[in-house]
């Protein structure tokens, strides 16, 4: 009788332990992703931010796409800016040129 009713004992706990666990998880993976959401938004705002002096002539537009160019790899981001593709995309610039930009 006692191993029976230990062997539910911990059949209970082992269950309890695996919807704690889950619960645990399920938080972090909400936290997690709200923080995702908010560092998006920032840049968002950020790029729109940094668009709009551009347009209104605050900051200059050939240093804005200078930099861009000097930073962005991927063709298809290039050519949201109207960039020319680069040849080889696997090739990124080097940490310097960014920074002397």
């Amino acid at each position: 009788m006692a191993k029976v009713d230990a062997e539910k004992l911990k059949a209970r706990y082992d269950k309890a332990r695996a919807e704690y666990l889950a619960h645990q998880k399920r938080e972090r993976d909400k936290r997690r992703k709200q923080k995702v959401r908010e560092d998006t938004e920032r840049k968002i705002v950020a790029g729109e931010l940094l668009l709009s002096l551009v347009e209104s002539g605050e900051w200059p537009r050939d240093r804005f796409l200078a930099r861009l160019d000097t930073t962005l790899t991927d063709n298809r981001r290039r050519a949201l800016f109207e960039l020319p593709p680069l040849d080889d995309a696997s090739n990124p610039p080097s940490v310097s040129a960014i920074t002397d930009a």
